[in-house]
């Protein structure tokens, strides 16, 4: 048995997919590993081999055929590709981070819930004068740090990074991993990051998956996995990203 007081995350042989009887498609097969406190873990794989469904199933939208997800702290918080479709374009900003406030099991204070948003503003790099605008009068790199401040703001450790930076152009990557990797290290954050982007994975990941067709096909420090690939398919894609 692992000991479960460094761990905050634990998948175990876990198998899922879409649909009922003979109309049932598996996407998942055997997923087993475990995510320990203050890291991060990335998952690579190319589009359609089940990032998504795999990161689905943990946070409990797509139900597990097989296996266990177990959550050691408190519920994991989601970071997506594209914020703008997870923001309620008819709400401000400040509205939307306020959200999560009101249904937590502490109870706080409009004022209290005012000083908590813009306190998470700060921290993420967003202008207070932001808050009184709506998702569509952002930037990308303005609403994907809504979307951080959003996942942080009732205080999940545990954040599940569904590819953050893809849609972004370089310079706002930069920036978005960097503010990733401070809120990493100040707030002892544990990441499941998934990219395509081995690039990106190489700079922001302690440790790399490498997915192929819903099995974990190899998995290690990340140095070691770019340096000296095992498995075909983790050859192919470092040839490829390179």
């Amino acid at each position: 048995m692992k000991n479960q007081e460094e761990l905050v995350l634990e998948v175990r042989h876990l198998e899922a997919g879409y649909g009922r009887g003979r109309k049932y498609h598996q996407v998942l097969y055997d997923v087993d590993f475990c995510l320990k406190k203050g890291e991060i873990l990335g998952l690579v794989g190319e589009s359609g081999c089940g990032k998504s469904t795999l990161s689905k199933t943990i946070l409990g939208f797509v139900p597990a055929k097989k296996g266990q997800v177990v959550h050691y702290t408190s519920r994991p918080q989601m970071i997506f590709q594209d914020p703008f479709g997870s923001l309620n374009p008819g709400k401000k900003v400040g509205w939307i981070l306020e959200e999560p406030l009101r249904f937590q099991k502490e109870k706080l204070s409009e004022g209290q819930r005012r000083q908590r948003v813009e306190a998470m503003a700060e921290k993420v790099g967003l202008d207070k004068k932001l808050l009184g605008r709506y998702p569509r009068d952002l930037s990308g790199g303005q609403r994907q740090r809504v979307s951080i401040a959003i996942s942080l703001i009732q205080g999940s450790q545990l954040i599940l990074a569904d590819e953050p930076v893809s849609a972004l152009d370089v310079t706002i990557q930069r920036q978005i991993m960097e503010l990733m990797l401070g809120l990493q290290e100040e707030m002892n954050l544990s990441y499941l990051f998934i990219s395509h982007d081995l690039d990106v994975i190489y700079q922001m990941c302690d440790r790399v998956m490498v997915m192929e067709k819903g099995r974990i096909v190899e998995s290690g420090p990340v140095e070691q996995i770019y340096r000296e690939p095992e498995h075909p398919y983790t050859r192919v894609l470092l040839e490829a990203s390179l």
